[in-house]
């Protein structure tokens, strides 16, 4: 296993972040379907963050993952809001990125980024 920076928010605004990135040999990327939101997710406590189109932050909260799918249809309720990132609230790190339902899928979402077994 190896340890790599990775931008996960490569945004030219304040909000610009990045933080380590497990690669595995072997390892696969998640295809999932719209509105599918993986056990790894439901299992965590979240920090989620919705940013507006121009990757600004306009709302943030903790949230127990069993729980996301109501947060995420309540924050998307918000125009403003164009994506999430889910973090792990605890130890902050980057787990995926949300788009907003019509932009890569007929509805929401869930891109995850190579994360360590």
């Amino acid at each position: 296993m190896l340890l790599f920076p990775f931008v996960h928010h490569d945004v030219d605004t304040t909000y610009r972040a990045s933080g380590p990135i497990y690669v595995r040999m072997n390892a696969t990327t998640a295809h999932l379907e719209a509105n599918e939101v993986p056990a790894m997710i439901r299992s965590r406590l979240l920090s989620i963050r919705g940013y507006d189109a121009s990757g600004m932050l306009i709302t943030a909260e903790v949230a127990d993952g069993c729980d996301v799918e109501a947060y995420l249809e309540r924050v998307f309720a918000d125009a403003h809001v164009a994506y999430l990132h889910l973090h792990n609230a605890r130890p902050g790190c980057f787990n995926c990125r949300v788009e907003r339902a019509g932009r890569i899928a007929p509805r929401r979402h869930i891109l995850l980024t190579p994360r360590p077994a």
